[in-house]
């Protein structure tokens, strides 16, 4: 078992979660996911949670359906590119938080 070699990377990285909606509440499963065939640059990646595969297509099976990840130098790069990541994936009533990292950005200023 175990996860091999782990590095420690400097920087700073973001991520957002696409959620159902309804979500945390009742929530409707079985929308087509589109934009995920796209290949993403190194650093940034697309972590499954309510998801399931039907044939070539993607499907939302959960409330909380994925997350859209990046790393980069800075924070506010970071953010940039995982909501610009959330941008290019599409699926009926997806819906995320839009403050994700404000926070953080407005107490560091980076």
């Amino acid at each position: 078992g175990g996860f091999g070699h782990i590095e420690w990377r400097k920087g700073a990285a973001a991520c957002v979660v696409m959620a159902s909606r309804g979500y945390p509440g009742k929530y409707s499963t079985g929308q087509r996911i589109n934009g995920l065939q796209a290949g993403w640059p190194p650093n940034m990646h697309v972590f499954h949670a309510g998801t399931r595969r039907e044939g070539n297509n993607w499907m939302t099976s959960g409330g909380r359906v994925l997350c859209a990840m990046a790393a980069e130098n800075d924070l506010k790069t970071a953010l940039d590119k995982a909501y610009g990541l959330v941008g290019k994936i599409r699926f009926e009533g997806a819906f995320y938080r839009k403050d994700i990292g404000a926070s953080a950005l407005r107490t560091n200023g980076s």
